[in-house]
């Protein structure tokens, strides 16, 4: 679990690039044969499906425009199998 509290994203201060408390979950599970022939991997990050940002830019030529950077990479799921012969 990876959590952060609410932060401004931009320099100056605006309410509007201030982003709320984030909780981004993640899990893993593993499944194995004793004797070590096999073994699987279950894992899932940001379970929560947060949008977290890292910083918002003032666009000087668009303004009230705002440019974000996402540092999430939504929800992801990924199995591995891994055989010995």
């Amino acid at each position: 679990m990876f959590s952060r509290g609410d932060r401004y994203l931009d320099v100056d201060l605006d309410q509007r690039t201030n982003q709320p408390a984030t909780t981004e979950i993640n899990g893993r599970i593993t499944l194995a044969a004793q004797t070590g022939k096999w073994l699987v991997n279950l894992a899932a990050r940001n379970l929560t499906g947060e949008v977290i940002l890292e910083q918002v830019l003032d666009q000087p030529l668009a303004p009230g425009n705002f440019a974000a950077i996402r540092s999430d990479q939504g929800r992801v799921l990924s199995a591995n199998l891994a055989l010995t012969f």
